[in-house]
């Protein structure tokens, strides 16, 4: 039987599975609870933590800010005309401030009083003298209360010049916070200002696209910074600044003003250092339905962002005693996917990271899609307190498709909104502080100079890490010699890299040679893996004295797989481009991924046709990432682009292979732009694009979501889930439900139009006779791994594999339409979005 006609007949098998009450409360969108019903729905990190309510509407609307004052009284920062839709600033002031007292003493801050009224977008509040500084673009104010009525009688305009015209009220300076120095630190928000202060008229405005700022609270001196945060920083106990922002959730701030540029000749180094990897490595457990903005992109249908961080903000380092076991760690409000994080850090000699506080779950989780925690704070009584602005929608109109955001109620909860109390029951002893003993240190010592020895020691620990390098070269200006002279000879092979790049800018260049050549005869004690990467680090006319003597060892550490991932990669760079050709012994999965990736894109870097040709033929028997990583490789050399547009137009390339994004550097390409042009023309009006317009009438069809259930149990559910029903073979349907409907009719009808690498099509035949055909879920030196329709699962030793190979089309098979009247498929289409 033929591996399409299997398939088809498997796809079209009867499901009589229904999906479970469950899951459609988990994906009803719901009304807004009461205050104890919304408590009721939060799942807590482990069982002795406890939440409580501090305040509700209507004492406290749209929180997105708290401190408290010196008598313990809370003050809050309300946005109540967020969002503006459109850009530029609105008419009406709708901000306010109110401060809550509880009178009675029983926790539940009941008195309302309005401190401050008529403020734009406020979003950051700071105690100061006798008042508050209070952030509210383009301005930063002091409010103060002089007669004691509650309510601020005295206005100032202390800074002015931030920014407003971003595209939304998101991208906004925030966070005022004093530092360990004595100044103020505000986080731009992602947007830049001419800062200027009324009091210093005289003085010129300083200038930042988005910069951090930073102002001296005495003197109004103001300086940007060189990180740039968007809402929520704070210190640690050692003095540390860390910022966030929407996919970022922990980033430390490394460098102040004028670190990086006390040299010259230090270029490209970040000012933060991510400490939670963006995307999928650093997961999320949300328990709400997907409402992220990403879910009604239709081009990141297959690459959602539920689970993963899209929404940082008001990050907090908590140093309360009333959660003891996360004293010292940082909490991060994720207000899109209705949770709470809680992060620690993780430090070794050259790496600085963090780790969730539990696996698997969050601190705080609710599958109430109207908790919208944006704000985390310290209180006076050692315990969490945050902001939920309680909002059915909180991501801003301007960042969805304008058909997604006419459709979607963002005036539901503007009247509403909650701050929460959590402390923990447990009598443990709180948590030891994090004391730095690694690379946070080694940075620290290297800003600040020192002995050129002791450094260069450290440096035989921490090289490797790209914030301690660029912390060493800021302090030694003009010492690049000297330092490379003082490093110890088995130091990383990163740090003598930078040090040659740096080494030379430095030199006058008639003394360059010399002093190359000095050091590479000294420094007997180098391995090869330091000397290949002092050679990558010089300019090419200056490596080619130590070519031939370095090819030989460069080309033998490319393939020894004893080496570190590291060394071998760095030999794949050095070597020159009649070498390159053996690297293809390198392409099988033994190898890491790594590895694999480097040889064909150094395969790729010769513009030789013949290997471009090798590739295009291996292609169908590597991974989906592999695979992949093939057509970047040829797409990024102009030279072999006719190469990809004759497997196109023969159809030994699949059109799907090419995604729409890439196809755009053969249509930028002017040498083959008309080809390029016709055939992507022709794929557009190919027969499976007319049945698409013809079906679009579909569309109009009023749909009936309960019976297209039935459609998707028949003709569906054998490869995809939606909710607990179906299998996991191709995409997750679960997260569509916020998808145009016409998105979801293309990749019905024409599903060959674009496949996401990681499914496609594979077909596996044994030496035994069997053939198996789905979707590669893994391989390893012994074996491979196919998720067959059905969710079934197919491992193949190697021993008896006979051939792999990615197929020409993918899983789902073109005519799905056919099975199915058009109501049906229209009562299907409801289904997905219901």
């Amino acid at each position: 039987m033929r591996v399409n006609e299997m398939i088809s007949r498997v796809v079209a098998m009867p499901r009589l599975v229904l999906l479970s009450l469950a899951v459609l409360a988990k994906f009803s969108l719901g009304k807004p609870l009461s205050p104890d019903d919304a408590r009721a729905s939060f799942s807590l990190e482990s069982e002795d933590l406890r939440v409580e309510l501090v305040a509700a509407e209507p004492e406290v609307v749209d929180p997105v800010a708290l401190c408290f004052d010196a008598e313990g009284r809370l003050y809050v920062v309300e946005s109540r005309g967020y969002p503006h839709p459109g850009k530029g600033m609105p008419e009406a002031k709708l901000g306010r401030i109110a401060r809550l007292e509880d009178a009675d003493g029983d926790g539940r801050f009941e008195k309302r009083t309005e401190f401050a009224r008529g403020l734009t977008f406020p979003n950051g509040i700071l105690p100061w003298k006798k008042g508050f500084l209070v952030t509210d673009a383009p301005d930063l104010l002091y409010l103060e209360d002089g007669d004691g009525d509650g309510v601020a009688d005295n206005r100032e305009v202390v800074l002015t010049g931030f920014f407003t015209n971003t595209s939304s009220e998101q991208l906004r300076v925030a966070s005022p916070t004093l530092g360990p120095d004595g100044w103020i630190y505000l986080t731009s928000g992602l947007a830049g200002g001419k800062v200027t202060s009324p009091k210093h008229p005289d003085r010129p405005a300083v200038e930042a696209r988005k910069n951090d700022w930073r102002f001296h609270p005495e003197t109004l001196v103001v300086e940007s910074l060189p990180s740039a945060g968007q809402v929520g920083q704070a210190f640690d106990r050692e003095g540390r600044r860390f910022v966030c922002d929407n996919r970022k959730p922990l980033r430390w701030a490394v460098f102040g003003p004028g670190a990086l540029g006390r040299n010259p000749n230090l270029a490209g180094t970040s000012s933060v250092m991510d400490l939670a990897e963006p995307g999928a490595a650093t997961p999320l457990y949300p328990l709400s339905p997907d409402t992220t903005a990403a879910s009604f992109i239709p081009k990141l249908m297959q690459k959602p962002h539920a689970g993963s961080f899209t929404s940082s903000c008001g990050l907090c380092f908590f140093t309360g005693d009333a959660l003891p076991r996360h004293r010292g760690s940082f909490f991060i409000c994720e207000p899109a996917q209705n949770l709470v994080h809680c992060r620690s850090i993780v430090e070794t000699k050259d790496k600085l990271s963090s780790k969730a506080s539990s696996e698997g779950r969050e601190f705080i989780a609710s599958s109430d899609q109207w908790f919208r925690p944006v704000f985390a704070a310290n209180g006076p009584d050692g315990a969490l307190y945050l902001c939920d602005m309680y909002r059915k929608y909180v991501d801003h109109p301007n960042y969805l498709p304008p058909e997604a955001a006419a459709s979607l109620d963002f005036e539901a909860g503007k009247k509403m909104g909650r701050i929460w109390r959590v402390s923990s029951m447990s009598e443990a002893k709180p948590a030891a502080w994090h004391k730095s003993k690694g690379v946070a240190v080694a940075i620290d010592k290297a800003l600040k100079g020192g002995e050129l020895s002791e450094l260069a020691a450290l440096a035989g620990e921490s090289g490797s890490n790209q914030w301690f390098r660029a912390a060493l070269f800021s302090s030694y200006p003009a010492k690049a010699r000297e330092l490379v002279e003082e490093f110890p000879d088995s130091a990383s092979p990163a740090l003598f890299e930078q040090s040659a790049k740096i080494l030379a800018m430095e030199q006058p260049a008639e003394k360059l040679p010399s002093v190359i050549r000095e050091l590479w005869d000294k420094k007997k004690g180098w391995g090869s893996a330091q000397r290949v990467a002092f050679l990558l680090g010089l300019p090419e006319n200056l490596r080619k004295p130590y070519q031939q003597e370095i090819q030989p060892k460069a080309l033998a550490a490319s393939l020894d797989v004893k080496l570190t991932v590291s060394d071998r990669l760095s030999a794949i760079r050095l070597l020159v481009p009649s070498a390159r050709s053996k690297l293809l012994v390198l392409l099988n999965p033994v190898e890491r991924d790594a590895i694999r990736e480097a040889a064909i894109r150094s395969l790729a870097s010769t513009n030789d046709p013949g290997l471009g040709k090798k590739l295009l033929a291996m292609r169908p028997t590597f991974s989906p990432g592999d695979g992949a990583v093939v057509i970047d490789s040829l797409l990024s050399r102009k030279p072999l682009h006719s190469l990809v547009l004759d497997a196109l137009e023969s159809s030994a390339l699949p059109l799907h292979a090419v995604s729409l994004t890439q196809r755009r550097r053969l249509t930028e390409n002017p040498e083959v732009k008309a080809r390029a042009a016709k055939l992507f023309e022709w794929a557009e009006n190919s027969d499976r694009m007319k049945v698409y317009h013809e079906f679009k009438k579909v569309l109009d069809l009023p749909a009936d979501p309960s019976a297209g259930q039935a459609v998707f149990q028949r003709a569906c559910a054998s490869c995809h889930k939606l909710g607990d029903s179906g299998h996991a073979v191709g995409p997750d349907l679960s997260g569509l439900r916020n998808q145009p409907a016409d998105a979801l009719l293309l990749h019905v009808i024409v599903p060959n139009r674009e496949v996401y690498p990681s499914y496609a099509f594979y077909q596996a035949e044994t030496k035994d006779g069997e053939t198996h055909a789905g979707i590669l879920e893994g391989e390893s030196p012994d074996s491979v791994s196919l998720v067959l329709p059905l969710g079934l699962r197919k491992t193949i030793s190697r021993s008896n594999l006979k051939s792999l190979r990615a197929m020409p089309l993918s899983l789902m098979p073109d005519g799905l339409e056919q099975t199915m009247s058009r109501q049906e498929l229209a009562n299907l289409l409801g289904f997905m979005r219901k």
